[in-house]
């Protein structure tokens, strides 16, 4: 649930003999809720988790496999526009958005803070009932004007419920075994 961020030193206090925090800021109501997590870790041993950035996981493998090819590793700094889709429930719940922020957090961490800032990310919400929080898809356009959203709109059909369709099953397969790859050779 939500952080009680309105006893922060209460809940650092509980959390000093702890290793670790494990959080869902999809259930976060505000950007208090953030900063706490932030100043825990900074003033405690607790190191926090979030399931939010384990939700990410297949999102960022399939981002980086667009950049594998060796052809395709330079047009990562021409990246100019990201456009990242939030399901929503709410219209302004704060804990809908973050797994887009932390999306385009990590495509800032992979890309090179100053690269990043030519970037223009817009966030957009779609009112859905379910996927409620998670990213329905994305769209990376280059400064020549091509763009990846084919292929991530591909991973995010199979985000909504489309897991069995075959070409869903292929490119999922070959996320997994390029992550493999990935972690096998660091």
């Amino acid at each position: 649930g939500d952080l009680p961020n309105e006893h922060e030193e209460y809940v650092e206090t509980l959390l000093e003999p702890a290793d670790r925090l494990i959080v869902d800021s999809a259930c976060f109501d505000s950007p208090r809720d953030l900063d706490l997590v932030s100043r825990v870790a900074a003033k405690t041993t607790t190191i926090p988790a979030d399931l939010n950035w384990v939700r990410l996981e297949e999102w960022r493998a399939a981002t980086a496999s667009v950049f594998d090819p060796p052809h395709m590793r330079g047009r990562l700094a021409t990246l100019r526009r990201v456009r990242v889709v939030a399901g929503a429930k709410e219209e302004n719940f704060f804990g809908d958005a973050i797994e887009s922020l932390l999306y385009a957090a990590w495509l800032t961490a992979q890309i090179g803070e100053e690269a990043s800032e030519s970037i223009d990310y817009r966030f957009e919400r779609r009112m859905q009932a379910s996927d409620v929080g998670q990213i329905a898809f994305v769209e990376i356009v280059f400064e020549d004007g091509s763009s990846v959203y084919d292929l991530l709109l591909l991973f995010s059909v199979n985000r909504q419920g489309l897991a069995s369709h075959p070409l869903q099953q292929a490119l999922r397969s070959a996320w997994r075994a390029l992550r493999g790859v990935h972690q096998s050779n660091p």
